[in-house]
């Protein structure tokens, strides 16, 4: 089965894709087949009423069942076995329907959908994206094309951050992540970054 929706935890999520444009060497990719009990690998890409289908099996439930229920649920989190704003046209579709049942929608990105989609895509996502959980990963170029290793080579740190301070702009409830990898002067500049955009800082733990 193609997990589009998939549960981890109390919290439901859409994967979108598993196209990326990052290959980061902690990456649960590389390790692991999915997250909890769901393979999170997909044998094709997804149809937007495919997913509305599934996230609708989810609120059909009954009350009695093992599985969130999505009607309890305040959050839908994009975030899967790819970025999703590689699938752009096809986030915001689902993320309107999402908020037309009351849904708060957060958005797990590397950052890097303006160069996938060649366009700033802010302005498209504050439309229809609540929260968004951006990852930064290293203080600086060097290191992060050392741990991210992304096709858009000494581009990409920059346009994290330019991207960031966009979706603030743009008044989208916006985090900064980063792993636990990092030394404690790396950490403080991160914070600094953070800082100076408006963003909250958020420390990701190695599995």
């Amino acid at each position: 089965m193609n997990n589009f929706v998939y549960q981890f935890g109390n919290s439901l999520y859409i994967n979108l894709t598993n196209r990326c444009s990052n290959d980061c060497v902690f990456c649960i990719r590389n390790y692991s087949n999915g997250i909890g009990d769901s393979d999170l690998w997909l044998t094709r890409e997804l149809e937007v009423h495919e997913v509305i289908e599934q996230i609708e099996n989810f609120r059909n439930q009954p009350a009695n069942s093992q599985s969130p229920d999505i009607n309890c649920q305040d959050e839908v989190i994009f975030c899967g076995f790819g970025e999703p704003t590689y699938r752009l046209e096809e986030l915001i579709k689902i993320a309107k329907y999402l908020k037309s049942i009351g849904k708060t929608t957060r958005l797990n990105t590397n950052g890097l959908g303006s160069l996938i989609n060649n366009r700033d895509i802010t302005k498209e996502l504050a439309k229809v994206i609540d929260i968004i959980s951006i990852s930064l990963n290293a203080p600086n170029a060097e290191k992060y094309n050392e741990l991210c290793k992304s096709i858009f080579k000494d581009l990409s740190h920059a346009e994290i951050i330019n991207f960031a301070k966009k979706c603030v702009e743009q008044g989208i409830q916006t985090t900064l992540s980063i792993m636990n990898n990092l030394t404690q002067k790396e950490t403080k500049e991160c914070q600094n970054l953070a800082q100076k955009i408006g963003a909250e800082l958020r420390i990701r733990h190695m599995a």
